[in-house]
């Protein structure tokens, strides 16, 4: 399936690095009569390969062609989140966002204006916080759809079900991810609270994650509902009405993205145990 090869970009990335981390031993000549291997000098690899790769990449304003990026890109996609540039954002965006388009899956998951506004809300998510934080959204929409479906014939019985079959549009897209993506575009206005910001977009989305699962999940299994506000007993469905399967559901949902987004370095988890 298509987007799983999305979600395996960390794993492409990792071999990439990997296989471009390897050095030759280098030769040197001495007295001019014999070539003697030496080892090379400590020198920082990544940050070589990187400088040698970006002057492969076209020229332009920084703004549209971010040549430390697109080096990135090519050496292996790095291992830290990077900005990149909004050029190279929109181009990656629309090479990934492809397979899903010709292959249905994105008209099973949003409308056609809702394609057009997640477009926008990936290149801006890649030109912020790299593949990181795109593939870390794309896990959110998967997931999220995934989970609206469950049962979704019972659910719309029972008149509780999601309109137009569960699938997003733009009113989804930025009611779910507004408050991220102006996380991800503080980065590049504050640098120096970098750490913070994107600690506070993958918060952001953990939560709305975690608010979709306990919705859906509580829709389709909550054997007993409570109003939040009274701890009255309501039927499923009700607006603010909680259950105990929902509540497990959306601490489930919120730790795929917290441990997903540790995984891709998007938060160092150890500065936080």
């Amino acid at each position: 399936m298509a987007w799983l090869s999305v979600l395996l970009l960390p794993i492409h990335a990792a071999a990439f690095q990997s296989i471009a981390a390897l050095k030759p031993p280098q030769i040197s000549r001495k007295n001019s009569q014999l070539f003697v291997p030496t080892r090379a000098p400590l020198v920082d690899r990544k940050a070589t390969r990187l400088s040698s790769v970006a002057a492969l990449a076209p020229p332009g304003p920084a703004f549209l062609f971010d040549k430390n990026t697109l080096a990135a890109i090519l050496a292996g996609l790095g291992t830290a989140p990077e900005p990149a540039g909004l050029a190279t954002a929109a181009i990656v965006n629309s090479v990934l966002f492809a397979p899903l388009y010709l292959t249905g899956k994105l008209e099973s998951m949003l409308t056609p204006a809702g394609v057009a506004h997640s477009a926008a809300l990936g290149t801006v998510l890649w030109a912020t916080l790299g593949w990181q934080g795109w593939t870390l959204c794309v896990l959110y929409l998967l997931a999220g759809s995934k989970v609206t479906k469950v049962k979704m014939s019972d659910k719309q019985a029972l008149g509780i079900g999601e309109g137009r079959g569960g699938r997003r549009g733009p009113e989804n897209v930025w009611g779910s991810a507004a408050a991220g993506c102006l996380c991800a575009i503080a980065t590049m206005v504050w640098p120096e609270h970098r750490n913070l910001l994107m600690l506070g977009y993958v918060s952001a989305m953990a939560a709305k994650l975690s608010d979709t699962f306990q919705s859906e999940v509580g829709k389709a299994f909550g054997k007993r509902c409570f109003l939040i506000t009274t701890l009255k007993p309501v039927p499923r469905g009700t607006e603010g009405a909680v259950s105990v399967e929902g509540y497990l559901a959306g601490i489930g949902g919120s730790l795929v993205i917290a441990l997903y987004a540790a995984a891709v370095q998007l938060v160092e988890w150890q500065r936080y145990v």
